[in-house]
């Protein structure tokens, strides 16, 4: 699995997560460990990044694109 993009907004990610599904894309969602990031700074903003199968990442990215032209 490869990350496609990282947001820091949780309905953002599912969103996105969706739209990936309903175009056959496996996706899964991965919080980055807010523990650590603390540690370097207390403003430090947490990511959750989309992760997708390598074999999947130019057709997401695909996806993706056809949402923004849309918009």
């Amino acid at each position: 699995m490869v990350s496609l993009m990282a947001v820091n907004n949780r309905k953002a990610a599912e969103g996105i997560r969706a739209r990936l599904l309903q175009h056959g894309i496996q996706a899964d969602l991965q919080q980055e460990d807010s523990a650590q990031l603390v540690s370097c700074s207390p403003t430090a903003l947490v990511f959750i990044h989309i992760l997708v199968a390598e074999t999947d990442l130019a057709r997401a990215r695909e996806v993706l694109a056809e949402r923004l032209e849309c918009a």
